[in-house]
């Protein structure tokens, strides 16, 4: 537990600083996401798949990153429209975490949040698969993003993780990390972004 402790405290030592010096204290991103419909597999990764992929496996949406030094909140919310219900189906990830930029010219960032979805009628009214009095029920996903900055737009990838965890397995006081198993898909996606900030 000493050494692990040892090992956090050099990492904040080291790496906050040059996160902080990097670049701006506060930033804003916003811009297009493209994500694939059906996961992919990290382990056995099909490099044919990704030559035959057209418009109809890919689903649009829209990506905002706000950073406050290397604290980076971010949304990546996507919808489509439901004609036979007369509503818009909206879902996505909204995430904490952190954002280090390297030499101002790669960001590499982790964030984790809720996977949120809803379904909104044009009345309105609104249909959740979460509850929004208790967060504890909400499902964790884990993002993984690196972008390129080319002045002021980025280009990068990132990732979707279902650690098979909820909110509330996370706030457990009795929470073992080591009981993760990460599966070995993840959704994969694309984003175009440009900084306000």
């Amino acid at each position: 537990m000493k050494k692990k402790l040892l090992v956090v405290c050099l990492v904040i030592m080291f790496v906050l600083p040059v996160s902080v010096f990097a670049g701006s204290f506060l930033g804003l991103k916003v811009g297009v996401a493209a994500i694939l419909n059906e996961p992919i597999n990290l382990e056995e990764v099909d490099v044919d798949y990704f030559t035959e992929l057209g418009l109809e496996d890919l689903t649009f949406g829209a990506d905002i990153r706000v950073n406050v030094s290397v604290v980076e909140l971010a949304a990546l919310v996507q919808g489509q429209a439901v004609p036979e219900l007369d509503a818009v189906y909206l879902y996505g990830h909204v995430g904490l975490g952190l954002s280090l930029e390297l030499l101002g010219l790669v960001d590499l960032g982790v964030t984790a949040g809720p996977w949120v979805e809803a379904l909104i009628n044009a009345d309105g009214d609104y249909i959740t698969t979460f509850d929004i009095q208790d967060p504890d029920t909400m499902d964790l996903f884990i993002r993984l993003t690196a972008d390129a900055n080319l002045g002021g737009i980025s280009v990068g990838g990132f990732l979707m993780v279902d650690p098979g965890l909820t909110i509330g397995d996370l706030m457990n006081p009795l929470f073992d990390p080591s009981d993760i198993t990460v599966d070995t898909t993840a959704l994969a996606g694309i984003s175009v972004m440009i900084a306000l900030l």
